[in-house]
């Protein structure tokens, strides 16, 4: 699965950044926003889409499996993180977000953005936190490398994110940054679904707690 996963994102970034080559090269005005992997609901951030849902069905299969209550709370986490992706919701409260931080003037709507993150954060992590405390220890260690694979899911949407807004728009490094940011969240979901997968097939034995 992850070699297959790995060709597709490759596929999708790759030709991303030829049409974006074409667009340097003044062969296209732009890059069609179905290509294009930063656009919402293009081919790329579809893909992203399925990603997200596929590991809600694996913790929700790994929660019938093992009965541990770290699962459903990660399926949630997913599910709040596939809504947040496949609706905009850090990026279309701006107003909300601007009323609670009382940012305003130079503050750019990065920061605006960033208090959305902090609200659906704080939402995920009190199941989060409830759960861990009733998980046995084995699973924790895995739960905590899923979970730094998810950290790199946020560090491309964040920090990358943000380092994006620096240079001037349309130039080749802001270009660049762009693939880093949205080619990154494309792999590191690809890391954190086949690392999942993996775990629930009976004969990869990878938490080796037996059925519950």
């Amino acid at each position: 699965m992850l070699i297959f996963l790995l060709l597709t994102d490759a596929a999708i970034i790759g030709f991303h950044v030829l049409l974006g080559l074409m667009v340097m090269a003044g062969q296209l005005p732009e890059i069609p926003a179905r290509y294009s992997i930063g656009h919402d609901w293009s081919i790329g951030e579809m893909s992203n889409y399925i990603k997200w849902f596929s590991l809600i069905v694996v913790m929700l299969a790994a929660w019938e499996r093992w009965g541990s209550p770290i699962f459903p709370a990660l399926a949630f986490l997913f599910t709040v993180a596939l809504l947040d992706d496949s609706t905009q919701i850090h990026e279309n409260n701006n107003e909300f977000a601007g009323r609670v931080s009382h940012l305003d003037g130079s503050e750019t709507s990065f920061f605006h953005e960033l208090v959305i993150w902090i609200v659906l954060g704080l939402i995920v992590a009190v199941p989060l936190l409830l759960s861990w405390l009733r998980t046995d220890r084995q699973i924790k260690s895995w739960v905590i490398r899923l979970l730094a694979l998810f950290g790199g899911v946020v560090f491309c949407a964040v920090v990358v994110d943000y380092i994006h807004t620096l240079p001037e728009q349309s130039t080749f490094w802001a270009g660049v940054l762009g693939v880093l940011e949205d080619g990154g969240e494309m792999l590191f979901l690809t890391a954190m679904v086949s690392y999942a997968v993996a775990a629930i097939r009976p004969q990869d034995h990878v938490l080796r707690l037996g059925r519950r």
